[in-house]
C-alpha cells in the first residue's frame, strides 16, 4: 500500500511482521503477514534473497530456509530498466481503522485496504457555528486501540464503551470525540449522536477508567463482558471476507505508540563454517562460497535421491574455479557431507537447548581459525594470554579477536502485553502467516567483535569463598524476577553469580569501548555463554553486527589486543567502583526495568535495550567489585 521503504533490519525488528509504523502524512500502517509479502518460492528471480546456508538456525526452528525482506529498488536513470525484481514492496494495511476529524470530532470507520483518509464537512457539533457544515477535512487516525495477549489487536470498541454492553443496538446513531483542555483521559469525550445535521446528543462517555488494568487480570472492558474478537489486521482480519474468529481473551485498552503493543521476537545465531578434517581447506573454501552453495543445494533438491552428482561438481569447478586442480568427486561427497550435517558433536552434555545451540559458537570461539578453515564469513585470531598483563591475564583464560564474523537474525513472531507469551509455535506463526510456510524472514549482518572466556577456576575459587554470600544477595533478585515471571508469563531462568558476573561484566565493558571507540552504543552487543556443572562455560562475546559499514572497520578488534584491553577493563571496573547515583545505587534492593537489578542504573550499567539480551535486567556491579559493607565479594577483588 505505501511506497515509502522500510530497510531490511527494521522489517525484522522494530517494525516486523504485525507492527504499526506511523508514516509522515500522517498515517499509521501494519505490517501485513507473509502471505503478502513480495516473494515466491518458485520465481527464480527471487533466488536472491534466500538465505540457505544458515542450516543450524534453520533447523533449531523447524523451516528449510530464510527469507530476507526485499531491498525497495526503482531504475535509475542510466541503468537498465529490465533488471530483476524493481519496486518490490513490502505490504501494508490501514491500521487503526477508526479517524476522527480534527475540525468536528466526526469519527469514520475506514477498511484496513484503504488508500485515504475519510474526509470530513460536518455538521459542527458544538460552540456558535454548531449545526453548520465546514470545508471538507482529511480525518487523523485515533489513538487508542485494543489488544490482547494471543496477539490479537483490534480498535477500540467505542460503541460497547458507550454503552457498556457487549452488542448495542447502533441503528442510525453516530460518533464524535471532543477533547478539552485536560491532560488525563478524563478530558476524551466520546458522544453518541443520530446520524443528521441536527446535533441530538443520545449517549456519552470519557474514557476515565478505560485505561486502568493490571496485565494478566480482567480490564475495564472485561468487566463489561466486552472480550478480544480475534482481530489480526496483519492477515486482513476482519473484512467483508474475512470475519472475526472470535478469541474470547480479556481485551485491554493501549495507546497506539504504547511499549507494551508490539514485542518482535528473534532469534539469532552466529555463521559457523562448514568443517570436516577428512577435507582440504580448499575444498571448505570452495563450500563456503555462497553462490557455490546456492547452486549445489539447488541440484540436490532437483535430483531424485537428493544428493549432489558429480556432474554437479564438474559444473561448480569449471564455471567458478577452472584453473584449480580439485577432483570433482572429492567436491561431491564433502558437499553431502555438509547437506547431510554429519558432523559430529559430543552429546555427553547436560545443557538446555539454547546452551547446546550456543555451545557450538563457543567452542570455535576458543579456537584460532586464522589457519585450516574458510574465512568468509568467520575469521577468529587469539591472542596469546601471556602477553597481558595481570589484569587480565590473572583472570582469563582466552582472548579470542574476531576479525570476522556473520549474524544471522530470524523473525519468528511476536507478542503483545507481554515480551513473552504462552502459545506454541504453530500458534505464533498462525499470526504471521495464513498458510503453513517452510521460511522465516531474517536479515544477515556481518561485523567484528571481541570474545572473552574467564579462567574457571578464578570463578570456583571465587564461589567457594564468597558462595553463600553471593547467594544471600542475589536472593532477593531471584525472588523479585520470579513474581515479574509469573505476571509476565516469562520462561524460568536460572541466575546464577556466574551468569550475573558474565552478563554485568558485558555491560561494564560495552560502555567503555563505546567511550573507547567512538562506536554508537546501540550498534554494539552482547552474547552470553554461562552454564554451570561438568561442562561448564563462562564467556562473553562483544561484538558489533549492522547492515551497513559500521562495526567492520575493525576499531572494536583493535581494543582487544595486548596493551588496549587492560586500559578498557581497568577503566570500566573503575568505573562501576563508584556511580554518580552511589550510595543509593550499590545498596539498591531492586532497581531499574521490572525491579530486576540491584547495584546497577544508568549512570554505570545500563545499556541500550537493542544490545542486552535480557533487556537491561539481571545486574549487579557488587558481584564485580564487592559492595560498600562486603568489598571482598567481588569477582575481581581478588589478587588486589
Amino acid at each position: 500500500m505505501s511506497p515509502r521503504p522500510v530497510r531490511r533490519s527494521q522489517a525484522i525488528a522494530p517494525f516486523g511482521v504485525g507492527a504499526m509504523i506511523d508514516f509522515p502524512g500522517p498515517v499509521s500502517l501494519i505490517h501485513c503477514g507473509l502471505d503478502a509479502w513480495p516473494f515466491m518460492e518458485r520465481e527464480s528471480s527471487h533466488r536472491e534473497f534466500r538465505i540457505e546456508d544458515e542450516k543450524r538456525l534453520a533447523e533449531r526452528l523447524r523451516v528449510k530456509y530464510f527469507v530476507q525482506p526485499p531491498d525497495y529498488r526503482i531504475p535509475r536513470r542510466g541503468e537498465d530498466a529490465t533488471q530483476q525484481n524493481l519496486n518490490l514492496k513490502l505490504p501494508f494495511l490501514r491500521f487503526p481503522r477508526w479517524h476522527v476529524c480534527p475540525r468536528c470530532g466526526r469519527m469514520y470507520e475506514s477498511e484496513l485496504h484503504d488508500k485515504s483518509a475519510p474526509r470530513c464537512e460536518g455538521p459542527i457539533g458544538s460552540g456558535k457555528d454548531k449545526g453548520k457544515r465546514h470545508n471538507s477535512r482529511k480525518t487523523i487516525q485515533v489513538r487508542f486501540i485494543a489488544a490482547c495477549i494471543n496477539g490479537h489487536i483490534q480498535d477500540f470498541p467505542w460503541w460497547e464503551w458507550i454503552f457498556r454492553t457487549p452488542a448495542p443496538d447502533i441503528r442510525g446513531l453516530r460518533l464524535r470525540m471532543n477533547t478539552t483542555g485536560s491532560a488525563s483521559l478524563a478530558g476524551v469525550r466520546i458522544i453518541c449522536e443520530e446520524d443528521s445535521d441536527n446535533i441530538n446528543i443520545r449517549k456519552s462517555r470519557t474514557l476515565a477508567g478505560a485505561f486502568n488494568f493490571t496485565p494478566g487480570e480482567a480490564s475495564s472492558l472485561s468487566r463489561l463482558e466486552i472480550f478480544c474478537r480475534g482481530d489480526n489486521p496483519a492477515l486482513g482480519i476482519p473484512s467483508a471476507m474475512r470475519p472475526s474468529p472470535g478469541c474470547g481473551k480479556n481485551l485491554y485498552p493501549l495507546l497506539r505508540g504504547s511499549s507494551n503493543v508490539y514485542f518482535p521476537q528473534v532469534v539469532s545465531a552466529i555463521y559457523l563454517p562448514y568443517r570436516d578434517s577428512k577435507f582440504s581447506d580448499e575444498i571448505l573454501e570452495i563450500l563456503e562460497n555462497p553462490h557455490v552453495w546456492q547452486f549445489l543445494n539447488l541440484m540436490s533438491k532437483s535430483n531424485r535421491d537428493r544428493k549432489i552428482s558429480v556432474e554437479n561438481t564438474q559444473v561448480v569447478l569449471q564455471e567458478y574455479y577452472p584453473d584449480r586442480k580439485i577432483e570433482p568427486n572429492i567436491l561431491m561427497e564433502a558437499a553431502n557431507n555438509k547437506i547431510g550435517g554429519k558432523e559430529e558433536h559430543s552429546t555427553e552434555r547436560m545443557d538446555s537447548e539454547e546452551q547446546a545451540f550456543r555451545r557450538e559458537e563457543y567452542e570455535l570461539f576458543l579456537e584460532d581459525i586464522q589457519e585450516g578453515y574458510p574465512k568468509t564469513d568467520l575469521l577468529v585470531r587469539t591472542e596469546d594470554i601471556s602477553s597481558y598483563e595481570p589484569s587480565v591475564k590473572n583472570f582469563f583464560e582466552t582472548i579470542s579477536l574476531v576479525h570476522k564474523l556473520r549474524e544471522t537474525r530470524a523473525f519468528v513472531g511476536f507478542s503483545r502485553i507481554f515480551p513473552v507469551d504462552n502459545l506454541t509455535d504453530d500458534q505464533r506463526r498462525a499470526l504471521i502467516s495464513e498458510t503453513p510456510k517452510t521460511w522465516l524472514p531474517a536479515i544477515v549482518v556481518r561485523g567484528e567483535g571481541i570474545f572473552i572466556q574467564i579462567k574457571e577456576e578464578k570463578i570456583q575459587e571465587w564461589l567457594n569463598t564468597n558462595g553463600s554470600e553471593l547467594e544471600g544477595r542475589l536472593s532477593l533478585l531471584k525472588k523479585i524476577f520470579d513474581q515479574y515471571r509469573e505476571r509476565r508469563h516469562q520462561e524460568p531462568l536460572m541466575i546464577t553469580p556466574r551468569f550475573i558476573l558474565l552478563h554485568t561484566l558485558a555491560h561494564l565493558m560495552i560502555n567503555q569501548l563505546v567511550y573507547e571507540c567512538g562506536y554508537g552504543s546501540a550498534s554494539v552487543r552482547e552474547r552470553i555463554y554461562s552454564s554451570d556443572g561438568k561442562n561448564s562455560m563462562a564467556g562473553i562475546l562483544i561484538y558489533t553486527a549492522a547492515g551497513d559499514s559500521e562495526g567492520t572497520m575493525g576499531g572494536l578488534v583493535r581494543m582487544g589486543k595486548p596493551g588496549r584491553l587492560e586500559t578498557v577493563l581497568q577503566r570500566a571496573l573503575e568505573n562501576a567502583s563508584w556511580c554518580s547515583t552511589d550510595p543509593v545505587c550499590i545498596e539498591s534492593r531492586g532497581q531499574g526495568p521490572d525491579n530486576c537489578n540491584l547495584a546497577a542504573c544508568h549512570s554505570c550499567a545500563l545499556l541500550p535495550e537493542t544490545s542486552c539480551e535480557e533487556q537491561n535486567r539481571l545486574l549487579d556491579r557488587g558481584v564485580l567489585i564487592g559492595t560498600l559493607t562486603n568489598p571482598e565479594i567481588g569477582f575481581f577483588s581478588q589478587d588486589r
